[in-house]
């Protein structure tokens, strides 16, 4: 992990010198997520690409459920662009995402995800991930629909199925839409269903969440390949880079 954190920070250096202007400013934290799983798409279950930026070769051989970051990256608008993983030329081979313009705030914390759009085809979002602290020893929970899947319920609960102990998170979340909701710490089960249904498409998923921490769930895949999942980056104590 430290070579790819190497490597992408290596390529990701080209905005300073393209924009010295921005150097100034507050950089952004970023974090990069790979969440498209290759039987989605008919391709290797960990689906390895290689990731561009400002048409530099950034991150070879990147695989589904990675996760790279946070990342201190300057200020500005960045063109990212996926191509298929190509070993002996990285990024030499055609995009298959964008090259797509991300703007990225000062002092922004953010994630950058891969993932499928409603209908089934890969594209990337950028998203704002809220890391402030927060009170009483509470923890933030983000939510985001990167799936190709109908709108869902998110609930978040101690037994998923005992209504005195389940408590919606977000209702009729889609895709490339995100919520964020402040919970309590313990041991909690994360379930998703489709919207105005009780039956899980992911889940129960139990997950211990400590205080002062930060959870992002990407909700990722396609239920039509049995891929539905969720992606978790867990920012322990609101860690920062």
């Amino acid at each position: 992990m430290k070579r790819v954190l190497h490597i992408l920070t290596a390529g990701l250096c080209v905005l300073g010198a393209a924009a010295p202007a921005l150097a100034q400013s507050q950089p952004a934290r970023v974090v990069v997520v790979h969440g498209i799983p290759g039987g989605a798409v008919g391709a290797a279950a960990d689906l390895p690409v290689d990731v561009s930026v400002n048409g530099a070769c950034a991150l070879p051989g990147f695989r589904y459920r990675q996760i790279v970051g946070p990342l201190a990256l300057p200020a500005g608008t960045i063109s990212v662009a996926v191509h298929p993983a190509n070993p002996s030329r990285p990024c030499g081979l055609p995009a298959i995402i964008g090259p797509a313009n991300i703007t990225l705030n000062p002092n922004e914390d953010a994630a950058i995800i891969a993932h499928l759009t409603a209908a089934g085809a890969p594209t990337a979002s950028k998203y704002t991930v809220d890391l402030t602290p927060t009170v009483n020893n509470k923890s933030r929970v983000h939510v985001f629909h990167t799936a190709a899947a109908p709108a869902v319920d998110v609930y978040l609960g101690a037994d998923y199925g005992s209504f005195s102990q389940t408590a919606f998170l977000v209702r009729q979340l889609t895709n490339r839409e995100g919520a964020v909701s402040t919970v309590p710490t313990g041991n909690w089960q994360l379930v998703a269903a489709v919207s105005g249904t009780v039956a899980p498409v992911i889940g129960p998923a139990h997950v211990n969440i400590g205080p002062d921490a930060a959870f992002l769930f990407f909700i990722v895949g396609a239920p039509g390949s049995n891929t539905l999942d969720v992606v978790v980056k867990d920012y322990t104590n609101l860690g920062r880079p």
